[in-house]
């Protein structure tokens, strides 16, 4: 595809939390890559980024990576306060790069925000000009854990009312999947009365390995039930042992169930 001109190009800024390796990175670094082919200008921001621990083009060279946000608040306090402590990170990067003068010297067209919507309203006040994309991969309030204790919900509250309040401030909102929009949809009806949410899948790489002459196919034609996610508890790898066990017998024969992942990012 050929590239723009320099009258189409746009310069786009990224927001990520954490850019590690994981789906969600994925998703960024792709989208950034293919914006950038299509001859706009990439900054992508984030609080984290490990160069022994995050994907190539996050440390080739291949995109314009800054870590900023990240002296002041910790990425959690004693193991607890994650989600505190990711809002608070936000916030001081959108600050320092306002007030460093970055983003005024990038005079961003858009912004590119997924993950985490907290610092929404303060990025629109503080540049009403940039058009803002969100992208929800999955409400942070459905994957919040220990709500059966009572201290947990009441510590919650605010979070979960500032996630559905802040998401407003996008002027377009993605999800992943028609599942996850029905979720969206669900939890959060007045948002979506405000605002339609479109569905943009998750990149995948079409090319292929060059095969060498006496390498076999890694199934063979052999059918399989393939589960990739991190190994974590709230990505219920459980489910895909469960569903092939709910096989038939002659169901099962011959699939292969494949269970593959990593530690947590």
């Amino acid at each position: 595809m050929a590239k723009r001109s320099a009258n189409d190009s746009k310069t786009i800024v990224f927001l990520h939390p954490d850019l590690g390796i994981g789906g969600a990175e994925r998703l960024v670094v792709d989208a950034a890559v293919g914006l950038q082919k299509r001859g706009h200008k990439i900054v992508i921001f984030t609080s984290h980024c490990d160069p022994g621990h995050c994907f190539d083009e996050a440390r080739d060279g291949t995109l314009d990576v800054r870590v900023r946000g990240n002296t002041v608040v910790p990425p959690s306090i004693l193991g607890r306060f994650s989600i505190l402590c990711a809002i608070l990170r936000q916030l001081h990067l959108i600050l320092q790069i306002y007030f460093t003068s970055e983003l005024r010297d990038l005079r961003p067209d858009a912004y590119f925000v997924d993950q985490l919507s907290a610092g929404l309203p303060l990025l629109q006040y503080l540049h009403p000009q940039g058009r803002i994309f969100f992208y929800c991969h999955f409400p942070d309030l459905l994957l919040a854990q220990g709500r059966q204790k009572w201290w947990k919900r009441v510590y919650r509250i605010p979070f979960d009312f500032w996630e559905q309040w802040s998401m407003s401030f996008a002027d377009a909102i993605a999800v992943n999947s028609n599942f996850t929009k029905g979720v969206v949809s669900r939890t959060w009806p007045a948002l979506v009365r405000q605002r339609e949410l479109c569905i943009v899948y998750p990149c995948v790489d079409t090319k292929t390995k060059e095969k060498k002459p006496d390498e076999k196919p890694l199934w063979n034609g052999m059918k399989f039930v393939l589960s990739i996610n991190r190994f974590e508890r709230k990505k219920d790898i459980a489910l895909a042992i469960k569903a092939f066990a709910g096989l038939s017998k002659q169901k099962r024969a011959g699939v292969r169930l494949a269970v593959a992942g990593g530690g947590a990012s």
